[in-house]
């Protein structure tokens, strides 16, 4: 089977098997719709519609070989938070809340500065740049714009006149994969979980734009209604959310190659990932029906349905994130106001 016929069913009986939930974190009061793991791992970063971040910390209790997570700081915002992203070196975290950027210190949970000034519209993206080169955020407004480590804007451009629907780092390369919305449609947000556009001929592109030379490098057309991207650890393949649909993309021949399907993604922004450890051999995704699904990356077998033991089959999974360093833990979050830490059963996914 190939990656485009994107099976429907997952090939092992007990579907469950693929990963258990090792952790249930409480701490929102709502709708949890994003996640960032710390670039080391210990800590964890969550924002929802409750106008809350959270900031999670890993706990070992040596003497009886235990682990919890708990929360340490507990950010309030005056708007619901979208965005997350860390410093390279975990002494800070970025959050987003409509069209407003905060910087806290994650030792003390202390805001350091509200970044208020540079966005007109709703910010979709915030992402960590590494070696202590500052951040990136992009919006709705078109913009996109490179913070210095302190928080200070280094420059702005507007690349392919898009209203910026998603961004992730290329990795090793300093370059950014960006979804976007061509202008001219009437586009509005109704909320994190909603993007709608209405438009005659609504046209999504997908681009490649140097953070370095500042000049866009790959304009490739996509499918209407697509919302999030994930890069692959090797930089060549890029992952983009759309309506019921997962494609794959290859982006040193610019084709799509894959398509992901099974889940349910009709009306929610679903932020799907790659599984971890360089491999990247499995793509994980949310979906508004309470479910993970795990596919394997180059056949497009479904190889998993994780339901049994995870979140509430009533409310959407936003998003699933891999562990930066344990390629057999991955985080999960709901709309049922829960985080979930997952490890999966390696004697069935290892080859």
């Amino acid at each position: 089977m190939t990656p485009s016929e994107g099976a429907s069913r997952p090939d092992t009986e007990d579907s469950t098997k693929f990963a258990e939930t090792r952790h249930v974190l409480f701490g929102h009061s709502d709708q949890v719709w994003n996640l960032e793991w710390s670039p080391g791992g210990s800590l964890l970063a969550s924002g929802g519609k409750d106008n809350l971040a959270i900031i999670w910390c890993k706990k070992s209790d040596e003497l009886n070989s235990n682990t919890t997570w708990e929360a340490i700081h507990v950010l309030l915002h005056e708007m619901p938070v979208s965005c997350l992203a860390w410093s390279s070196d975990e002494s800070l975290l970025l959050t987003s809340a409509e069209y407003f950027i905060y910087l806290w210190d994650t030792k003390s949970g202390k805001c350091l500065r509200t970044l208020d000034d540079a966005h007109g519209d709703t910010v979709t993206s915030l992402l960590g740049l590494p070696d202590g080169l500052g951040y990136i955020s992009g919006g709705i407004d078109r913009k996109i714009v490179h913070w210095n480590a302190q928080g200070e804007l280094i420059h702005q451009w507007y690349p392919g006149n898009l209203r910026i629907l998603s961004m992730d780092l290329i990795p090793n390369q300093l370059k950014l994969a960006i979804v976007g919305l061509q202008c001219g449609s009437n586009f509005v947000i109704q909320a994190e979980s909603e993007l709608k556009a209405k438009m005659k001929t609504p046209v999504y592109q997908l681009l490649v734009h140097s953070i370095v030379t500042r000049r866009t490098e790959k304009f490739i057309r996509i499918e209407e209604g697509s919302s999030c991207l994930c890069v692959s650890s090797d930089a060549r393949h890029v992952l983009v959310n759309s309506r019921n649909e997962i494609s794959l993309w290859d982006m040193r021949f610019d084709v799509k190659v894959g398509r992901y399907m099974g889940h349910k993604n009709r009306k929610d922004v679903l932020r799907s990932c790659f599984s971890g450890g360089g491999n990247d051999r499995f793509i994980l995704s949310g979906s508004e029906d309470g479910r993970i699904l795990v596919w394997n990356r180059l056949t497009g077998v479904l190889q998993s349905v994780l339901q049994h033991g995870g979140h509430n089959l009533k409310a959407t999974i936003s998003a699933v994130r891999w562990h930066p360093l344990d390629e057999n833990v991955f985080a999960s979050c709901s709309d049922d106001h829960t985080i979930r830490i997952w490890e999966m059963d390696t004697r069935i996914v290892k080859p």
